[in-house]
């Protein structure tokens, strides 16, 4: 098996100094993957309620799910969901410098009803934006 290569020494200055001095809602958006289908929201949410979620982005690509804002649900079935969804999902990293580091990416769901009266949220909007 093949060593990895060092992290350049530059960059891993770069990443520390971000994740130290900045906080989760003032980190620059991570782009997200735009196949990402978010998991169903849970009974605690009224039709036309959203659930905005916000992860902390490491600079590998990868979600830390320790960093994890829910807004407008407190279903813990949901929040399951989302974090078993967010550690199977990879991200691009935010790149400040020429290097990888820290970033956030949101998703928003919105629970509408359809035309026969039931309720639909398989239709979520997914971006990296702000919620």
């Amino acid at each position: 098996m093949a060593n990895a290569a060092p992290a350049d020494p530059r960059c891993v200055a770069v990443a520390d100094s971000v994740a130290a001095n900045t906080t989760l809602a003032q980190l620059a958006l991570a782009p997200g993957p735009r196949a990402m289908r978010p998991p169903r929201l849970g009974a605690d949410v009224a039709p036309g309620a959203s659930v905005a979620v916000t992860v902390l982005v490491r600079p590998d690509g990868t979600a830390d799910t320790t960093q994890l804002e829910i807004r407008g649900s407190t279903d813990a079935r949901y929040a399951a969901a989302v974090r078993r969804l967010l550690a199977s999902t990879r991200f691009a990293p935010v790149r400040l410098a020429g290097c990888a580091v820290p970033g956030r990416y949101t998703f928003v769901t919105t629970r509408t009803r359809t035309a026969g009266g039931a309720t639909d949220d398989r239709r979520a909007e997914v971006r990296g934006g702000d919620a």
